[in-house]
């Protein structure tokens, strides 16, 4: 599954060239992997098209992927994990692509419920909550939680005392669920004796949806409650599958628990810069899919970078697109799109660059150029990798899935480039 993948794109026709024909045609290419046809290496490289993958994974260090299924899958080597699908808040949606995320912890144990009600969870309110065979849990098969509000707001389940959760001060944590049932639920979070709820008001259905809200958490002493409750008053019947807690602002894959909070590491994928870089000019273009919401954003997420002379593409706390064509040249100026992204949503993303003539660099949202500058930069040296949904130190994930990326030793024109991000869209 993780190998190197073919070097002839999908045909669109019998008679049609392939994407990668097509990319060739269009003159300069010298990368392009297609990271929804599973494999790191390059499908098509000038130099060396080997890529370097690396999260150390173990039983105590899980991390999960969904297949095109919808099924949770387990991973605990040190491989890729390469996305068939998401679930949001309408239900279960395909898309392929690697996924690259940052180190996280989930906070909970028995988070899919492996223990039933006996220790780790317990009603709220007037409510019950049973370990149940209803429906079948999208991980490892098991019982899932079910809820029955006994009809006052707010009746749920939520943490016993044995899976209270600590939290540091000023910090954002995210709790995320896999629910389905009938009636509106909120998601619970809060110090014991004065739990706190969500602000979102979720309508449920007879599919699997996942569900998230953000809080700002202060330190407790005896721990923190995290559940799900209803809404208001109203018939309510639901089922849990998996549930999370995590210091983030934004939800992430699952992590699986069962007696104590584990951590998943994160990934760094890199290429040669060799041969399929070009310091004067240049065209790198990619699809991606962010998991994280829009607005939620406290640190800078990278999508692209090089080591030695940074040249970067990432995301900022301002949920823009930032392209830097060399962070260690002063004259060459940062560009940034005008489009902000959102959570679960494919886009492609240009960038070009380019030492002589106006603009000097350029960054396009989907085909449509957003933002250029006409300030010279000096060319680079580059060093040995470039790296993609990280930085080069390794850090800053783009927690997102990777789905292709491209790259041109030229600046496209934009006709070019609008003609290439159709290709990538198909």
């Amino acid at each position: 599954m993780f190998g190197v993948g073919s070097l002839c794109a999908t045909q669109y026709s019998q008679n049609a060239k392939s994407d990668l024909q097509q990319l060739i045609d269009t003159g300069g290419l010298t990368f392009y992997n297609d990271y929804q046809s599973p494999g790191v290496n390059a499908n098509f490289s000038v130099g060396d098209g080997t890529a370097t993958f690396t999260r150390a994974s173990d039983a105590t260090h899980p991390a999960t992927y969904i297949d095109s299924n919808g099924v949770i899958q387990l991973v605990t080597t040190d491989v890729p994990r390469y996305a068939g699908g998401y679930y949001d808040a309408t239900g279960f949606h395909s898309a392929k692509g690697l996924m690259v995320e940052a180190a996280r912890t989930n906070l909970l144990q028995d988070s899919y419920f492996a223990n039933g009600t006996t220790t780790y969870w317990r009603a709220n309110g007037t409510g019950t909550v049973t370990n149940d065979a209803t429906y079948t849990n999208p991980y490892l098969s098991g019982k899932c939680e079910k809820v029955v509000s006994g009809g006052s707001q707010y009746d749920g389940f939520k943490t016993a005392v044995a899976a209270k959760v600590p939290t540091s001060a000023s910090t954002n944590y995210t709790v995320s669920a896999l629910v389905r049932g009938s009636g509106t639920v909120k998601i619970l979070c809060g110090i014991d004796g004065s739990d706190s709820y969500g602000t979102t008001t979720y309508t449920l259905s007879d599919s699997w949806m996942k569900i998230s809200n953000t809080f700002a958490q202060i330190t407790g002493s005896a721990g923190n409650n995290v559940g799900i409750v209803a809404s208001d008053t109203s018939a309510c019947t639901f089922y849990v599958a998996i549930i999370q807690i995590e210091a983030s602002p934004y939800a992430t894959s699952f992590i699986p628990t069962t007696t104590a909070a584990l951590t998943r590491n994160p990934s760094i994928d890199s290429g040669v810069n060799s041969g399929n870089s070009t310091a004067a000019e240049e065209t790198i273009i990619m699809k991606v899919m962010p998991e994280w919401s829009a607005t939620a954003l406290t640190a800078s997420t990278y999508l692209y970078d090089t080591d030695t002379k940074s040249r970067a593409v990432y995301v900022g706390t301002d949920d823009f697109v930032h392209f830097q064509p060399n962070a260690t040249d002063t004259a060459g100026a940062t560009v940034s799109s005008t489009t902000k992204l959102a959570v679960n949503t494919s886009y492609v993303i240009a960038v070009v660059c380019k030492s002589t003539g106006n603009p000097n660099q350029e960054i396009y949202i989907n085909g449509v150029s957003e933002a250029s500058d006409n300030t010279d930069f000096t060319a680079p040296a580059w060093g040995t990798n470039f790296y993609v949904g990280c930085k080069a130190d390794g850090t800053s994930q783009g927690n997102l899935i990777y789905q292709k990326i491209v790259k041109f030793n030229r600046a496209l024109t934009a006709t070019e480039v609008a003609s290439v991000t159709d290709l990538l869209e198909g």
